[in-house]
Formats: structure tokens, C-alpha cells, sequence
């Protein structure tokens, strides 16, 4: 395990307490940091002993450009919540197992956008939170393409309010969709045929349409089994909503 978090390298914009003035009046000037730092052209190869790594809430700049796993063994990878203009290259040689990618917290277009991601294609669960997505698709809907293979999605907390596709992605089982703007069920949702689990709590949902309820019954009956969460949404009792009302 290699766990970098937490780390308050350097803060944004500090700002400091200033007593020394000749009106006696605490005063707070705030000191931006003029200079630019520049990404060291270093690259930081990782044991391939190694299974897990998370790099997450680094309040420092990036200042090297690549992280290169060869023939690893990481089944855990997390570079989330820290600031950064320029987004590190993962650079993967030989044979990859990772399962779990989690690049929350960092806007999209400088990550999976900018094509900064390698094919993953044992990669299970993939973490997009906070991440701006919406910059990314609507311009590229390949973009989740270095992940065919993913069970696991979860794009919540990214202000979006519609989704025209996704691409490919025949072996999606859980999609997490909350805390976003959709005043509708996106028909994107339907081409998942093997989803058994969609989370649109916290979205402005009003209603549900016959197609969706039809989709679901449909994903109920081939797997027993369809869970919805539609938790915090401003649904309104119709014919179309009464059954999933009762408990709101």
C-alpha cells in the first residue's frame, strides 16, 4: 500500500494575519503567489509489488509529469481532490490488473478529456465525482472507452442536466447518477442491459415516463432484481409516479 493524502504542501491563495499597522486595526492581506511552478519533467515508477495507491487532498501543485506502472500487480488507483493545472500521464507497460480507478475531485477535461488515461480493460469501478464531466460530454461521448469492461459507474455531483451516450458498455451492473440536474430519466439509462442497480436520488425529477417504467419491469424480470433510488426529488403523485411515490 502507498498512501499519499492530506497533504497541505502548499495552500491557494494563504492568507495572513498582518498586525502591524500603524491604526492598531487587525488587518487581513491576502498574498497570492505570483510565480508559476513549472511540472518537472520526472517520472515516478511504481513497484509492481505495490496494490494500492491513493494520492487524494494534496493541497499542492503537481510538480511532476508521470506516474509509470510496468507488469504491476495495483488493483487500487486513486489520484483524487488536489490542485493541479496539468494533469500527471499514467503510463502503463506490460500487463495491467487494476480494478478500481477513482479520479474525483479533478475536472475531467484535463484527465479522461485530454486522453491522460490508458485501456484499462480489467477495470471494474470507475469514480468520476466532482469532476466536470459535462465539459467532456458533450463534445466526446467515447470517452469511456479506456474502461469497456467497467460493473461499476459513478458520475454523481457533476451538474448535468442530460446525457446523450455513454458509449459501449455492455457489463455495467451499478450506475450512480445523484446529485445532478436531471429533470428526467435519461434514455442513455436504457442501454445498460445488464444495470440492476441506478441511483437518481438528489436530481429534479418530476416523473417518470411509461419507457423507463417499461425498461425497468424489463431488467426486474431477466434479473429478479432492479434497485432505484429516487430519494430527494420533487416527484409528482400522477399514474405515472404512484408507485414509486409511496414512501416519499
Amino acid at each position: 500500500m502507498f498512501d499519499f493524502s492530506y497533504f497541505p504542501l502548499r495552500f491557494k491563495n494563504p492568507v495572513f494575519l498582518d498586525a502591524m499597522k500603524e491604526n492598531n486595526h487587525t488587518i487581513i492581506q491576502r498574498l497570492e503567489y505570483k510565480g508559476r511552478l513549472e511540472v518537472q519533467n520526472i517520472t515516478v515508477t511504481l513497484s509492481n509489488q505495490i496494490h494500492f495507491v491513493r494520492i487524494a487532498h494534496v493541497m499542492g501543485r503537481n510538480g511532476f509529469r508521470e506516474i509509470k506502472v510496468i507488469n504491476s500487480s495495483l488493483r487500487y488507483l486513486e489520484v483524487s481532490y488536489f490542485e493541479t493545472d496539468v494533469f500527471l500521464i499514467l503510463t502503463v507497460e506490460g500487463f495491467n490488473s487494476l480494478e478500481h480507478l477513482d479520479l474525483s475531485g479533478i475536472s475531467s477535461d484535463i484527465t479522461i478529456g485530454a486522453g491522460k488515461i490508458p485501456l484499462f480493460i480489467h477495470l471494474k469501478t470507475l469514480v468520476l465525482k466532482e469532476t466536470n464531466l459535462y465539459l467532456v460530454l458533450h463534445t466526446n461521448s467515447s470517452i469511456l472507452s479506456l474502461c469497456p469492461n467497467i460493473k461499476n459507474l459513478d458520475i454523481s455531483f457533476n451538474y448535468m442536466w442530460k446525457i446523450n451516450s455513454l458509449g459501449q458498455l455492455p457489463h455495467l451492473i451499478q450506475l450512480n447518477l445523484s446529485h445532478n440536474l436531471f429533470n428526467d430519466v435519461p434514455d442513455v439509462v436504457t442501454k445498460f442491459d445488464s444495470l440492476t442497480e441506478l441511483d437518481l436520488s438528489h436530481n429534479q425529477l418530476t416523473t417518470i415516463r411509461k419507457k423507463i417504467h417499461n425498461w425497468i419491469d424489463t431488467q426486474h424480470t431477466k434479473f429478479g432484481t432492479f434497485e432505484l433510488y429516487l430519494s430527494n426529488n420533487p416527484l409528482i403523485c400522477s399514474c405515472d409516479t404512484q408507485h414509486f411515490c409511496v414512501g416519499f
